[in-house]
């Protein structure tokens, strides 16, 4: 979670909700998978 809020997301995350989904999604499915 960490990871996301400061690395992934930039500060206009809350305009732009596009690139923190798409990221977390994707971890959050590796980590389902394996």
């Amino acid at each position: 979670s960490k990871e996301f809020n400061s690395d992934t997301v930039p500060p206009s995350a809350s305009t732009s909700p596009d690139p923190r989904p798409d990221s977390f999604v994707l971890h959050y499915d590796n980590m389902l998978r394996n």
